[in-house]
């Protein structure tokens, strides 16, 4: 009997701190992305940008959900069934292409037409075509992983941040054809470095595999991707058809200035999860309420930080829409503390495997957004008062997440566990 030697621990410590630098050159590349773009855009269309930005967010989350969670439980695959999967995968995305190039090139700008928001049809149809690439980096991101090689992973992130790099420090002076057809090419870039990497075998069975079994827990983090990030996009859309597309702008480059803080928050369940899991719950409490102060006293410095930085500073970062976003960043940050608590706490949900109250608190949010947002556009408010529409939205989720905390965990009986085990 041949009994298989598991990895050293430099060697498991080795790979883990590669994902933790692939997911920070990641979420720093896409930071630096819409910095290097807004720069070199106006502000009404860098709106646009934003606008059709929010929907390859909401493919590329729904993809990762879908998708990307079957590779990233494949470990116990050997290396041609992953490669497999990975070409079902890439297939399923290639089928839907039609679906978001339509989606996000042509009826989203169309929409926004219909209301009198102008938008730059050459950008939306970039950013729809940029989506599906992005699918596919992703899902070559995720089999890397699960392969055990995320020095793969970390090759393609790291053409992406390259890529951005030079953008950025390329001339200011660039058209926006020329600025999109840069970023386009990064990311082309970026994914067929990834999936020369990880080498996908177009595979029609597993495709359909995919397909059939798609319920479950991959459904589940679907609908709260969907919901998520589709708050988002129907929030940037409900703004610039009220306030105009550079008020669109406005909110991405706030977003984008407290992008830090977003990668902590993205880091939570790599850094913190695995540490609560074994605590009893009065320990675990603890621990969460030490680091949700630590996020906190993070995000204050940077947010001071970003309120003291010169106007000339904050136009190299920004360019012309960086007052509008200065103006915002204020508000949106103290949002931001509010959304901290809110996955603070859903990590205690997590643990107990109570999803339910998270994908409630998710619906809850995006009603009021959506509602206390048209309910400004209808009161003609400024755009100033549209932070606070999604403050009050993010205090629903952290009433509905606490609610869920503080309700006793369901006994389960030992049969259950029989079962499962079964």
């Amino acid at each position: 009997m041949i009994v298989a030697t598991p990895p050293r621990a430099p060697t498991v410590v080795r790979r883990v701190s590669t994902t933790l630098v692939d997911q920070a050159a990641s979420s720093g590349a896409n930071l630096l992305m819409v910095v290097a773009v807004a720069q070199r855009l106006a502000p009404d269309t860098f709106g646009a940008f934003a606008i059709a930005y929010a929907g390859l967010v909401l493919v590329l989350a729904c993809c990762r959900a879908w998708l990307g969670l079957p590779l990233a439980l494949s470990t116990a695959a050997d290396a041609v069934e992953r490669r497999r999967l990975l070409g079902g995968a890439c297939l399923l995305v290639l089928a839907a292409a039609p679906l978001v190039v339509g989606g996000i090139g042509f009826a989203l700008p169309g929409v926004l037409a219909l209301v009198g928001t102008a938008t730059s049809p050459s950008t939306s149809l970039a950013v729809a075509v940029a989506a599906v690439l992005a699918c596919l980096q992703d899902l070559a991101r995720y089999a890397a992983v699960a392969d055990d090689r995320p020095g793969r992973a970390l090759a393609s992130d790291l053409v992406w941040l390259g890529g951005i790099a030079v953008l950025l420090v390329a001339p200011i002076a660039l058209d926006e054809r020329a600025v999109m057809l840069a970023w386009f090419a990064v990311i082309a870039a970026s994914a067929a470095t990834g999936l020369v990497l990880t080498r996908p075998i177009l595979s029609l069975r597993h495709a359909s595999a995919l397909v059939e079994r798609g319920g479950g827990a991959r459904g589940g983090s679907t609908v709260v991707a969907l919901l998520s990030t589709g708050t988002a996009l129907a929030l940037s859309t409900l703004v610039a058809a009220t306030f105009g597309a550079a008020a669109s702008g406005s909110l991405l480059g706030a977003g984008t200035l407290l992008g830090p803080v977003n990668l902590l928050l993205a880091l939570l369940d790599l850094a913190v999860l695995g540490r609560i899991v074994g605590l009893p719950p009065p320990h675990r409490r603890h621990v969460l309420v030490r680091v949700l102060a630590a996020l906190w006293v993070v995000q204050l410095a940077w947010t001071l930080v970003l309120l003291a930085l010169p106007t000339a500073v904050g136009e190299a970062v920004l360019g012309a829409t960086w007052p509008g976003a200065h103006a915002l960043v204020g508000l949106v940050s103290v949002e931001y503390a509010v959304a901290a608590a809110v996955a603070v706490v859903s990590l205690d949900l997590k643990v107990r495997d109570v999803g339910g109250a998270m994908v409630l608190a998710r619906i809850a949010a995006g009603v009021v957004v959506l509602g206390g947002t048209a309910l400004l556009a209808a009161l003609a408010a400024p755009l100033v008062a549209v932070p606070f529409a999604m403050l009050a939205g993010t205090v629903a989720a952290l009433a509905i997440v606490l609610a869920g905390v503080a309700r006793p965990p369901v006994r389960i009986h030992r049969r259950t566990f029989e079962e499962v085990a079964a």
